[in-house]
């Protein structure tokens, strides 16, 4: 289930009512969103505003991209604990940098090179 919110920071705003967090943020109008509805049978989500427009939202492709960035969400949230167990457990950075680049994090390129970012940050920060 999905609440919609108007905001006078000129946003529409979507919250998953079953776990209490923004699922997401709509940048369109140029004024406060006084009025939001959706159509009766929740395909559509229309927006009012100050700045004297309606906007009509699909709902459906709101939810699948609520769900693909949850699932990134997920997905890099495991990928750090995993770049932090491998810095753990190497000697060095570049044993860490190997390590990913051998497979430790699987076979990824997207998630390899996030990997790598993450380890050289994580390093990075530590000798501030």
């Amino acid at each position: 289930r999905t609440l919609a919110s108007g905001c006078n920071d000129n946003s529409v705003r979507l919250w998953d009512l079953e776990s209490d967090l923004e699922s997401v943020e709509l940048r369109a109008h140029t004024s406060y969103v006084h009025g939001l509805a959706f159509t009766p049978d929740g395909s559509t989500l229309i927006s009012g505003s100050g700045d004297g427009t309606v906007r009509l939202w699909s709902a459906i492709p709101l939810k699948e991209r609520y769900v693909a960035a949850e699932q990134e969400r997920r997905r890099r949230t495991r990928l750090i604990e995993h770049v932090r167990d491998l810095i753990k457990t190497s000697e060095d950075t570049e044993r860490a940098l190997e390590k990913i680049e051998a497979g430790a994090l699987g076979d990824d390129p997207d998630d390899q090179a996030t990997a790598r970012d993450l380890v050289l940050q994580i390093v990075s920060a530590r000798h501030r």
